[in-house]
């Protein structure tokens, strides 16, 4: 055996068949090839003298894998002291990107151990070391499953995808956006024309995103690039009821905004953990909430409701069983009240299903309710943790939750963020939603 595996290493490693390897890895292929590498076999005859034998390089040619067997056939236990001691053979494939070979492997190894063997190769050859750039681990995982998924799309088309444009080439099938910048989402299809790409990217990333596909799978290398403006959210309201735009501007006439308190109430509300920062959800982001969710005898709370207008227009929109308001500063529940008092005068109803609460919404007990409406965007994470610890603790399940900032918990589920909300600081914002 010891015998056989000298001669096999002499073939392996004979300086013609060293030197169309490594000349190989500096031509550029459609496809990424398979390679196996054995960093060290020591102590073997090498040339009729008994020394450390160099590595081992095997590169498939296009459409073939190459096994490990034969490395592991000649694998030899290594001394502690020699440079080029390795485990098992590394396996994984060959790119050609950004004009370099890159080996990619999914074995979390020492990149050098790779570059010096290849160094070591081309010096027994008797040729210049080819430029080689070594990616391993996670980072080379990413890069083999991106290429996996890049060869099996054209089956499986139309699809989303989202293309990485920065570090090593990355490929998702994805919808939103993944986090962090640097991403190109389009869809991919088929067309009369071929394989088309189309994206609302800048056409310049968009050529970018399809020469990364083509690098990753040559079925992917003759794409025709689109570029689709994006599409304006649909935007789906529950109409208020008739007039009731107009009873609730006649309601606040004469009433003072709550846009600003006295440095008392803003120093309250500052020990509370809140903040004194005032917004309104408007008549429209109403309708725009309850577009989401069922309110006909149902329960509606604004935590937070300042002047009370988004309570009111609860009320004189919607068919809600209750609209209910809870606000810690005292001068704007008082403006809440006086115009509460003006809705009933204006009507001739007294309007028993319409509450407004001094109270601090942390201490105010919220398991009655069905929908939630709270504007927290400037508030602190702690304050809004304790607001989740307190949804949890309280809330009846099938609750809606919707906030200007993420308030979940332990028991809710997370649905889509809720697109153009009218609000008084942002006519287009956005709020998260929360089912408990």
């Amino acid at each position: 055996m010891a015998g056989m595996d000298c001669q096999t290493l002499d073939a392996l490693q004979s300086p013609g068949l060293l030197a169309r390897t490594l000349r190989a890895l500096g031509h550029p292929r459609p496809a990424p090839l398979a390679f196996a590498f054995q960093a060290f076999n020591p102590q073997v005859a090498w040339h009729g003298t008994t020394d450390s034998a160099p590595p081992v390089l095997l590169l498939a040619s296009p459409g073939r894998v190459v096994s490990g067997a034969l490395l592991r056939r000649l694998r030899v236990p290594a001394a502690d002291a020699e440079p080029f001691r390795s485990g098992r053979p590394i396996r994984g494939k060959v790119f050609w990107l950004r004009g370099h070979s890159v080996l990619a492997t999914r074995q979390r190894v020492p990149p050098q151990v790779l570059r010096r063997g290849v160094a070591r190769l081309a010096a027994l050859a008797g040729i210049p070391v080819p430029p080689v750039v070594v990616v391993t681990g996670r980072e080379g995982a990413s890069l083999l499953d991106s290429h996996r998924l890049a060869c099996a799309l054209p089956r499986q088309l139309p699809a989303t995808v989202a293309v990485r444009l920065t570090g090593w080439p990355s490929l998702r099938r994805s919808g939103p956006a993944p986090a962090g910048e640097g991403w190109v989402v389009g869809t991919l299809s088929r067309g009369p024309d071929g394989l088309r790409l189309c994206s609302a990217a800048p056409p310049a990333a968009v050529d970018r995103a399809a020469a990364v596909l083509g690098a990753l799978s040559p079925r992917l290398r003759r794409l025709t690039v689109h570029r689709s403006l994006p599409r304006e959210p649909k935007v789906v309201y529950r109409r208020p009821a008739d007039g009731a735009a107009h009873r609730l501007v006649r309601a606040y006439e004469g009433i003072r905004t709550g846009f600003r308190i006295d440095s008392l109430e803003q120093a309250m509300v500052k020990d509370r953990g809140a903040s004194a920062t005032y917004g309104e959800l408007t008549l429209d982001g109403v309708a725009r909430i309850f577009s989401q969710v069922s309110v006909n005898g149902r329960s509606f709370l604004d935590m937070g409701s300042g002047v009370g207008r988004a309570v009111l227009g609860a009320a004189l929109g919607f068919p809600v069983a209750r609209s209910v308001g809870v606000e810690l500063s005292p001068s704007r529940s008082r403006a809440a009240r006086e115009a509460l008092a003006n809705l009933r005068a204006q009507t001739g109803r007294p309007w028993p299903h319409v509450q407004l609460i001094e109270a601090d919404m942390l201490a105010f007990d919220t398991s009655g309710f069905d929908v939630i409406f709270i504007s927290n965007l400037c508030f602190g994470e702690a304050f809004n943790k304790r607001l989740g610890a307190k949804f949890d603790r309280e809330l009846r399940p099938g609750t809606h939750v919707f906030s200007s900032k993420d308030v979940a918990g332990a028991r809710s589920t997370r649905h889509p963020k809720l697109p153009v909300v009218a609000m008084s600081w942002n006519p287009r914002s956005s709020l998260f939603y929360n089912v408990w």
